[in-house]
């Protein structure tokens, strides 16, 4: 979930530039029948009044491939298209390594504007 260490979901980092992801309250999981194992918690999803990346389609083009899975590392999947990923990975704070797992939204904007502006 993005405000942690790790980083997010696809569905998250596509979203990140046009929308606000935020964690709500938690709900206990006694409030359920059947109990759950685990405790929940509300998600609170905001447009944002102004995106931080201008470019969807060239955010979606850097995106995509880092969700590939080729070359077992975002720098390996980005370097297949871009030039400057070295610098722009440095940029962002994302280590060399990374697999996207563990790359923030705000770390992918970081890339595209390194790569896109």
């Amino acid at each position: 979930m993005p405000g942690g260490r790790s980083g997010g979901g696809r569905v998250t980092v596509r979203s990140w530039p046009w929308f606000h992801w935020r964690l709500g309250p938690t709900v206990n999981r006694r409030s359920f029948r059947p109990v759950p194992s685990v405790d929940s918690a509300i998600l609170r999803i905001e447009r944002r009044p102004e995106p931080l990346v201008r470019g969807r389609r060239t955010y979606q083009e850097l995106v995509e491939p880092g969700f590939s899975g080729l070359g077992g590392s975002v720098r390996a999947s980005l370097r297949m298209r871009h030039r400057g990923v070295d610098a722009a990975l440095a940029a962002a704070g994302v280590s060399r390594d990374a697999v996207v797992g563990y790359v923030h939204p705000d770390q992918w904007i970081a890339l595209w504007q390194r790569l896109y502006w």
